[in-house]
């Protein structure tokens, strides 16, 4: 494959690559730990190779670097994907599908912060629900009050508010109470025109159902 040809296709390698390394923050098998060390290593040797190549070094030996790092990735890759897809929920490659870029690097730094500061999924998990309880709470609340000054009586009889005013009420969030959260938030936004006021909250809460379907997985 020429240089070039790696250079268009890059963005969907990086974009695998994120995935991958999202992934992997949940996998506890040392042994394909490893492999993906040495994978990120390639990738990296790779971006940096690339790097090169458009700031003007198209020697022998940089292109030589840039296609065997790009074959040898590639194929990690794909038995990265052979291996972790299969133990993962469908739904959870919906939900990284539905991220930007910007977004999935975020989800990639807040998880690698989160796993080196507890490095069991349980202990990560019940902190999270914890710190993540009273936040939401009000975040219903806002969420409440700017539905109803801003949908019509129409829609508003589509918003399950019984269901949000009794999350409101839990003292503490379990993890399927977290999920119907972002069920029923997911509904609601739909109606609302204008999503900013909620855009970052709403993605935290992406962020965070997405940590908590991955879970911890041994393979």
């Amino acid at each position: 494959m020429m240089v070039d040809s790696i250079l268009q296709n890059f963005t969907k390698t990086k974009r695998d690559v994120i995935y991958m390394d999202i992934l992997m923050n949940h996998i506890v098998n040392q042994m394909l730990k490893e492999k993906w060390q040495f994978t990120r290593n390639t990738y990296d040797n790779l971006e940096e190779n690339l790097n090169k190549y458009q700031h003007g070094d198209k020697t022998s030996l940089t292109k030589n670097y840039i296609i065997n790092d790009n074959e040898t990735l590639l194929q990690m890759i794909y038995e990265f994907k052979e291996d972790l897809y299969p133990i993962f929920d469908s739904n959870l490659f919906l939900l990284l599908d539905s991220f930007t870029e910007i977004e999935l690097e975020k989800l990639q730094k807040r998880i690698k912060n989160l796993f080196s500061t507890y490095h069991h999924f349980p202990v990560l998990q019940e902190v999270l629900l914890q710190d993540e309880t009273p936040k939401i709470k009000i975040f219903l609340k806002n969420l409440i009050y700017f539905l109803n000054q801003h949908l019509s009586s129409q829609d508003l009889k589509f918003i399950p508010f019984e269901n949000i005013y009794s999350l409101i009420e839990l003292e503490q969030f379990t993890k399927d109470d977290y999920l119907k959260t972002y069920q029923i938030t997911t509904k609601a936004l739909k109606y609302l025109k204008d999503k900013t006021l909620f855009k970052e909250e709403y993605l935290q809460i992406r962020f965070n159902v997405f940590i908590m379907l991955a879970g911890e997985k041994d393979v």
